[in-house]
């Protein structure tokens, strides 16, 4: 049994041994250390157990150097959720202690997972969001039932208004999406990411068939979509968007209705609806419309200098109501400066 801080992408076979284990998601993989390291520089610091050659333990943590935010470690930054794959808990307490002990050489301020609860009784999380499962197993009939009535009677308005909807791993595709994301954060106020972020989700990602975009249009108008990530035998729902002025045509509907399908066609046996704040009771409507299952996904910070778990984060959000007034152009350029910093 051996112990080594690895970088993914340079590790042949990575997301087949990967895959070899309990639980993987697409936040384990290669391809999303490739993404996240290339698009916000970013340097991957995972901490793998080793066990006759192959890994048996794995704690991922991207290393975020920022002048304006501090140096720390977060496993793993800008995705919804990375449970650490541990078979015991003395596994976990090892590869953990091993990046604490990376970090305070490294002059982090503290140490962010985003998962691991069942490693952690009696530990506060520092944040909490609700998590979504979809069990896509019984296939499209069965799965039909399931629906919400709400939910299938949008599905059928979409389609009875005309609504059409698109599978593509193509470029032009991606940056069809970018535009309605943009859009989408505006009305929430909160900047886009940075468009080579999608650019290198499209390069390591969805060109190489371990996602999709999905695209609805109206008359010749794309009017939704969604972008959906792949890995093993899970889909992900990572990212949706629509125009407002469009909202009656249900379009969000008939666009997850087709992904879940390509999924189910590709593989997939459960559906991963990401993660949702706690208090945004309109998105987890929509969510559980779907038929699937509803759970706690907890954040945690571990203070490197005072050696303990920080307590939760107070609620925030009132810059909100100044950026979604701000012109799209100008969001754009606050997220390709800011995010880098905030991961």
């Amino acid at each position: 049994m051996t112990f080594e801080m690895v970088d993914p992408a340079e590790r042949e076979g990575w997301d087949r041994a990967i895959l070899r284990l309990k639980e993987p998601s697409i936040f384990h993989s290669a391809a999303w250390a490739k993404v996240l390291s290339r698009s916000y520089g970013y340097r991957p610091r995972y901490q793998v157990r080793l066990e006759h050659g192959e890994i048996a333990g794995l704690l991922p943590v991207l290393e975020v150097r920022s002048l304006a935010t501090g140096c720390r470690g977060v496993s793993l930054a800008f995705s919804d959720f990375c449970e650490p794959i541990a078979r015991d808990a003395a596994t976990f307490d090892e590869l953990l202690g091993r990046a604490v002990d990376y970090g305070r050489g490294a002059g982090w301020r503290y140490l962010e997972l985003r998962g691991g609860e069942r490693f952690l009784p009696g530990v506060p999380p520092f944040a909490s969001y609700v998590g979504n499962r979809v069990d896509l197993s019984e296939g499209e009939p069965a799965l039909w039932r399931r629906f919400s009535g709400n939910t299938r009677r949008n599905i059928e308005k979409a389609v009875a208004q005309g609504v059409v909807t698109t599978r593509s791993r193509s470029l032009e595709a991606v940056r069809e999406f970018y535009r309605l994301h943009c859009l989408t954060r505006k009305r929430h106020g909160v900047p886009p990411q940075p468009l080579c972020f999608f650019e290198n989700l499209h390069r390591f990602l969805i060109e190489p068939g371990l996602g999709t975009v999905v695209l609805a249009a109206h008359q010749g108008r794309p009017v939704a979509g969604g972008l959906y990530l792949c890995f093993g035998a899970t889909l992900l729902y990572k990212f949706g968007a629509s125009t407002l002025e469009d909202r009656n045509l249900r379009a969000n509907n008939l666009v997850m209705w087709d992904a879940i399908r390509w999924g189910i066609e590709n593989g997939a046996g459960v559906l991963s609806l990401g993660r949702t704040d706690c208090g945004d009771e309109g998105l987890r409507r929509f969510k559980r419309g779907w038929g699937g299952t509803e759970s706690v996904i907890s954040y945690y910070r571990y203070d490197l200098k005072d050696g303990c778990y920080r307590e939760p984060l107070p609620p925030g959000g009132g810059g909100r109501r100044v950026l979604n007034r701000l012109p799209v152009a100008l969001l754009r350029c606050i997220g390709a400066i800011c995010y880098r910093h905030v991961g």
